[in-house]
């Protein structure tokens, strides 16, 4: 399962993603992953968590950031829940079309794979928001 936070900057969506994170990681049996863009939230994190920070990696496509959770995975197959903290932020700004492409490849890639995946970002187009309603 796919789920999506979406919200204008400032508008407390780490904060959310962050509480999210430690629930998961209290309930797991398995891995959760939290996938940012700075190192900045790792003091607010469980332990248990895995972080991957994404700046170093020159990441500035969502194929790019695809490529990363698949890799993610593929190294470990206990993974539960990966969360994955600002795809603007990561990508550099660049939410257009193709992110809806992305959530619906992220979604097959979660039923697939058998986890969870959620997502946050900073969206204002208001096609690309009615395109990934369904994932709110």
């Amino acid at each position: 399962m796919v789920k999506l936070l979406v919200g204008s900057p400032g508008s407390g969506k780490t904060k959310i993603m962050i509480e999210r994170a430690n629930e998961a990681a209290a309930n797991a049996k398995g891995e959760i992953v939290y996938v940012d863009v700075v190192d900045k939230h790792t003091l607010m994190l469980d332990r248990k968590i895995r972080i991957v920070f994404t700046k170093d990696f020159q990441i500035d496509e969502l194929s790019s950031l695809y490529g990363l959770i698949c890799g993610i995975v593929s190294g470990n197959f206990d993974i539960e829940h990966i969360f994955i903290d600002g795809v603007d932020k990561i990508v550099r700004g660049k939410i257009d079309s193709v992110f809806v492409e992305f959530m619906e490849v992220l979604s097959e890639f979660s039923e697939k794979n058998g986890l969870d995946l959620t997502v946050s970002a900073n969206i204002e187009d208001e096609n690309i928001l009615k395109q990934v309603e369904k994932y709110q």
